[in-house]
């Protein structure tokens, strides 16, 4: 098993420990989590630039990207994609624009 399919796994085993409390979890929800993740990354990010008080910043950074990951991870899922072969994908077309110029 890949690293990936690991971290698959592991997220489809949380999601299921979730179940019993937040039943209605699709792709919707996942893209709404993450989102609100997201905006916490982002206020991180603003206090590692000096623009915010905060503390045990890079903790923050790690959780938060964690966090998105998961929601990633459940949305591949959602959408019956490989996340592997799906970024693979897009970094081809990313370099064939790049490099066809």
């Amino acid at each position: 098993m890949s690293d990936i399919e690991k971290m698959q796994s592991r997220a489809v085993d949380i999601d299921d420990l979730y179940r019993p409390v937040e039943k209605t979890w699709g792709l919707r929800e996942y893209t709404e989590g993450m989102v609100g993740d997201v905006g916490d990354l982002m206020k991180l990010a603003m206090a590692k630039s000096g623009l915010r008080e905060k503390d045990n910043i890079d903790e923050g950074i790690e959780h938060e990207v964690n966090d998105i990951m998961w929601s990633l991870l459940m949305i591949y899922r959602e959408i019956g994609k490989n996340p592997v072969e799906s970024f693979m994908d897009a970094m081809n077309q990313l370099e064939s624009g790049i490099t066809e110029k």
